[in-house]
């Protein structure tokens, strides 16, 4: 079957872990670790507000010598790079190459997050179906 066929919502991780703006970042690389994600969607209440990577905590957190007391919302990235749950695991690839991103938002019609699509289970789908 050609990955033009498969549809994000069959290889997405449905219903990821967020975090709030608010949140302090040392509570967020917990949560991370904890669930063993390197992305997680940011909220202002029901807002989503954009995505706080591992990356962004060593590159704008750590690297800086910030004080630890500094909430998510001072470091996320409000740039949101996302796909519908319909959307082609082609396409995925291609927003994903012509972004420099490793993972997608998945926001359905309304603008909601579904899930997170990640390099890695894209790579394990097309490894499964080898």
């Amino acid at each position: 079957m050609r990955a033009t066929h498969i549809h994000i919502c069959e290889i997405m991780t449905p219903d990821p872990i967020t975090v709030q703006a608010s949140d302090s970042i040392i509570r967020a690389a917990e949560i991370m670790s904890e669930y063993e994600v390197g992305l997680v969607p940011v909220y202002s209440g029901k807002e989503l507000r954009g995505v706080l990577t591992d990356r962004d905590i060593v590159l704008r957190h750590v690297a800086k010598g910030s004080a630890c007391g500094q909430v998510v919302g001072d470091i996320l990235s409000s740039r949101i790079c996302s796909i519908p749950p319909e959307g082609s695991l082609d396409t995925a690839i291609q927003m994903m190459e012509s972004n420099g991103v490793r993972r997608l938002l998945v926001l359905d019609k309304r603008g909601q997050l579904a899930g997170v699509v990640s390099k890695t289970e894209i790579l394990r789908y097309l490894r499964s179906r080898l």
